[in-house]
Order: structure tokens, then sequence, then C-alpha cells
């Protein structure tokens, strides 16, 4: 049997982390699967572990965010909260689809 996830797992360093009842919240609330199995019949297989990916309720627009380094800054990020967390697997993660598929994730989550 899995494991069951919980908040460490997610934010280990300790930065805005969500609660235990976020994730709770977020993972039940979408059937414990990959959001991309939820939205997207086409998209390929679902590998790795979850992760909680941040969705902003509207997209960023003006200077770059650094993401990397000494000065990383996270004020740009959405919050830790259920509204702006979905759950996607490593794979549609890191490949990309995650953050093509922006505006259907936040149609998805303002229903």
């Amino acid at each position: 049997m899995p494991r069951r996830p919980e908040a460490d797992d997610f934010y280990g360093d300790g930065r805005d982390a969500p609660t235990q009842l976020v994730v709770d919240t977020v993972l039940d609330r979408q059937r414990r699967t990959c959001i991309a199995r939820l939205l997207d019949d086409l998209s390929d297989e679902c590998a790795g572990r979850l992760q909680l990916d941040h969705v902003k309720s509207q997209p960023h627009v003006g200077a770059p965010v650094e993401k990397r380094g000494k000065r990383r800054r996270h004020r740009y990020r959405a919050p830790s909260d259920p509204a702006h967390l979905v759950a996607v697997c490593a794979h549609h993660h890191l490949d990309g689809w995650a953050t093509s598929h922006r505006g259907a994730i936040r149609d998805w989550l303002s229903r």
C-alpha cells in the first residue's frame, strides 16, 4: 500500500509550507490523482510522486522572477491554500504539461 503523502514531503525546508489539512484537502479533491488525468484525456501516462503546484489566480505580467540563486524571491507565487494548489505527478510537472495547461487548471480551480 502506498505511503500517505504528508506536508513535509512537499516543502521539507519550511518555506510557506502547506499544512497537513491543506495537503489532504487538495489530494482528496482530486481523488489522489494527477490533475493531468482529470483535465486531459490525451496526456501521456503519469509517473513519479505527486507534487503540489502553485497556480496564481491571474497570470503575472511584469519583471521576471528570479527562481534560483541567493536573491530567490517568492512574492509572485500563489499562496499555499487549496484555492491555489493542485496535485500533479512529477512527470507532468517537470515536462511542461502543468505550465502549458495553466488556463485549464485555473478554470478547474475556480469551479
